[in-house]
């Protein structure tokens, strides 16, 4: 008696007739073994259910991040706002004094740049880390290279820059009298 040895019986069988092929194996399973009830899976099937949840995992991590990178943005923006009020006057000496609007928007960007790039450094060991943990429980698994960091870093400098760019424009183009009329 086998039974008591094998739990799970793999077949191979062509997708040319999978439904005829499928009735002979369960009438050839019931007449070798009757008190054992026949029930089958396609492995494909199998597959796609254990990587189920991850998929559903993959969904949910997408929408937080995008909701992160939105309440992001809106922090950056609330600081390049209370950042440009702060330096009304700075801006309104430098634009007296002859200073181009991309000169101001980038003594203004400098600065939020710095932070995102030192955010970025310090969190790309974390996420390597984390990453590679992630991956070990896969047996096909592939290799967290450094160009995904370095995208990623240059993805959220040029998204700090959009952000902050309102802004650094609206300070820099504000006529200068309006910023020193009262010094």
């Amino acid at each position: 008696d086998g039974t008591k040895y094998c739990r799970y019986i793999q077949i191979k069988i062509s997708d040319f007739d999978q439904k005829q092929t499928t009735e002979f194996i369960e009438e050839t399973w019931t007449k070798l073994f009757p008190t054992f009830p026949f029930a089958y899976s396609y492995l494909e099937d199998d597959f796609i259910a254990m990587y189920e949840r991850e998929t559903q995992t993959n969904v949910m991590f997408k929408y937080f991040a995008i909701l992160a990178i939105i309440i992001s943005c809106l922090g950056l923006f609330g600081l390049a706002s209370y950042m440009a009020e702060q330096k009304t006057k700075e801006i309104g000496v430098r634009k007296a004094m002859g200073a181009s609007v991309s000169s101001i928007v980038l003594i203004m960007s400098k600065e939020f740049i710095k932070w995102v790039a030192i955010a970025n450094i310090l969190t790309w060991p974390l996420a390597w880390y984390f990453g590679n943990q992630f991956l070990d429980q896969f047996a096909n698994r592939t290799k967290i290279s450094a160009e995904i960091f370095i995208l990623a870093g240059v993805l959220s400098v040029a998204i700090a820059l959009l952000t902050i760019s309102y802004q650094s424009i609206k300070a820099a183009k504000q006529n200068p009298v309006n910023a020193l009329r009262y010094e």
